[in-house]
């Protein structure tokens, strides 16, 4: 190659080559040179309100804005949302990080977001407590009584939360917590939000009737005479002649509605049930001992026939086992005679 041309070459390549670096240089997007970035926020609060908005803006490290250079994103869109250009908006209850980013730096800013004061919060609610006009768990059929719902910031939530009854026999209740009293017996209201449930468990009385039939005030224990003007549970009534409550009555039934006539009298409950003679007695205590013998028997009678198969030829361990066998045997049968034997004895000895 003739030297003029080639020292031509080189001449033009160590000429172009620089003014090209150059021009790259000064042509090249500014967001692949960012090595810092700094968020700032319009309002200067990392809080705001659902339904607010707020214009977000990046700073690179040399005071210029980025905003639009580079890349926007949040980390729950349930609650804040954020365009290319770096606008928020509150769109949900709750904390949101919201990041820029570039090619060679990532940088963060966390909002809490509140809900708005017209917003159903039942979603943020996380302590219910219930409390009665009345101040009462107890009430008496017929009457009313207003309850309120108050949350963790002693917000007045009784219109926000689900209010049910376990019984509107007994209670019933509307959205509003409004409770009336149906039926005599016991129920259980509950206020509920999507996080947190509270219950609040009132007692139902009748009425007292003015017209000369007592049917009681309250309700009567499980032991409780209803004969002696309590009132039997929602859905049970007072059976007269054993003065306890009994399932399959009326919503009100008591024990005053199926009271003998004749002036009252007090009435002693008997705990051994339909015993009432000494003979009847120990008729049922030789039924119940008969019973545990022939239990007892057939345990023996189990236990001999081990001894006997475990036994392998061994005279003593044989004899056992018909030892055993023997008094189960005997065991069984006096067991299963124990209620006969008594009622000879008593035909002997002329007890009925």
């Amino acid at each position: 190659m003739d030297m003029k041309k080639l020292s031509l070459s080189f001449l033009l390549v160590a000429i172009i080559l620089p003014a090209g670096i150059l021009f790259f240089a000064s042509t090249t997007s500014a967001s692949t040179v960012i090595t810092d970035i700094r968020i700032t926020g319009a309002s200067g609060s990392t809080t705001m309100t659902v339904g607010q908005s707020q214009q977000l803006t990046a700073i690179d490290q040399n005071n210029e804005d980025v905003t639009s250079s580079i890349s926007w994103s949040s980390s729950n869109v349930g609650i804040l949302t954020v365009s290319g250009d770096g606008l928020v908006r509150a769109v949900g209850a709750g904390q949101a990080t919201i990041t820029g980013a570039s090619a060679w730096i990532t940088r963060n800013i966390i909002f809490t977001v509140n809900a708005s004061a017209t917003q159903n919060t039942t979603a943020v609610i996380t302590s219910i407590r219930i409390t009665g006009a009345s101040g009462s768990t107890t009430m008496t059929v017929g009457q009313t009584q207003q309850l309120t719902a108050i949350d963790q910031n002693n917000e007045n939530i009784t219109s926000i939360v689900s209010w049910s009854s376990s019984d509107t026999g007994v209670l019933t209740v509307n959205g509003s917590g409004f409770v009336a009293a149906a039926g005599v017996g016991r129920a259980q209201i509950t206020a509920s939000s999507a996080l947190i449930t509270r219950n609040i468990i009132f007692t139902v009385n009748a009425a007292s009737n003015n017209s000369g039939n007592n049917t009681g005030s309250t309700i009567c224990s499980t032991a409780e005479d209803c004969n002696g003007g309590c009132v039997c549970p929602s859905g049970e009534k007072c059976n007269a002649s054993t003065g306890y409550c009994e399932a399959g009555g009326s919503a009100s039934g008591t024990g005053t509605a199926d009271k003998p006539k004749g002036g009252s009298k007090a009435t002693l409950i008997n705990p051994l049930g339909r015993i009432d003679t000494f003979p009847e007695l120990l008729t049922k205590i030789a039924g119940e001992v008969g019973k545990l013998i022939t239990y007892l028997g057939t345990i023996m009678l189990i236990v001999a026939g081990i001894l006997y198969l475990t036994s392998a030829g061994n005279p003593e361990r044989m004899g056992k086992a018909k030892t055993a066998l023997v008094y189960a045997i005997a065991g069984i049968v006096v067991g299963l005679a124990a209620s006969t034997i008594v009622n000879i004895i008593k035909d002997v000895i002329g007890v009925k």
